[in-house]
């Protein structure tokens, strides 16, 4: 059942990409402009999405327009995030990955029989994905953070596979309040890393917008990207 779920939802992605890509689609009232990508500035995304389980419908909710609360979330990124208090103690106090909260917590499940996502059963495997990681890490630190046409889909650990239609919309996934805020949804790992390394704007994914946000005509504080890369013009976002 499961598999067939996410046969069907890949199948909507496809043909909301291809769509998309090909200026096809009939944007109504509540649906518009999926697969927005642009730079925002990193210091600007502070918040995580109050909508439940966002990463779970980070692609099938591309381009919808939701009312509601989830817009009100006080939950800080930098406090809610595992893995940015491990990167702190694996990059900035030196510690060893299996010194990590976000490792010890991982391995632990592992001893007790569970599977963690990308099919890591194992210390070794979820040691390999940590290292990776490291490679991740020291790439943005000594060549910039690049868009996902730049690096092909490689700034994800080896645990975790992206669809090839996908890839160029690979980025750090948002949701836009009812203020033009920008809320965390997914792509953790990126977003701890720039904050770390202080980069100043990273390429983001609009997924879900306040339908407030809408109603106003406001434009979303993100700047385009070039389409040499691959990403559509964004002229007016």
């Amino acid at each position: 059942m499961k598999k067939a779920k996410a046969i069907i939802g890949n199948f909507r992605v496809v043909s909301l990409i291809l769509l998309n890509d090909l200026g096809l689609l009939d944007y109504s009232s509540k649906f518009e402009k999926p697969f927005t990508v642009g730079l925002a500035k990193t210091k600007d995304i502070e918040y995580i999405t109050g909508r439940d389980s966002p990463h779970k419908t980070v692609w099938s909710d591309s381009g919808t327009i939701k009312g509601g609360n989830w817009d009100q979330s006080e939950q800080l990124f930098t406090d809610n995030s595992e893995w940015y208090e491990s990167f702190i103690q694996r990059y900035e106090e030196g510690q060893d990955w299996k010194d990590t909260k976000a490792f010890k917590r991982r391995e632990e499940k592992i001893k007790n029989g569970g599977e963690l996502s990308g099919k890591l059963s194992s210390t070794e495997d979820l040691l390999d994905y940590c290292q990776d990681m490291d490679g991740i890490y020291e790439d943005i630190k000594n060549n910039g953070y690049k868009i996902q046409p730049e690096i092909n889909g490689k700034a994800s650990p080896k645990g975790r596979k992206i669809l090839p239609f996908k890839n160029k919309y690979h980025e750090v996934a948002v949701d836009v309040s009812r203020d033009g805020d920008l809320l965390f949804v997914d792509g953790r790992h990126r977003l701890a890393f720039a904050k770390l390394l202080n980069v100043e704007k990273i390429p983001v994914r609009t997924v879900v917008r306040h339908e407030e946000f809408v109603r106003n005509n406001r434009e979303i504080e993100i700047e385009p990207i070039s389409h040499k890369y691959g990403h559509p013009l964004i002229p007016n976002i």
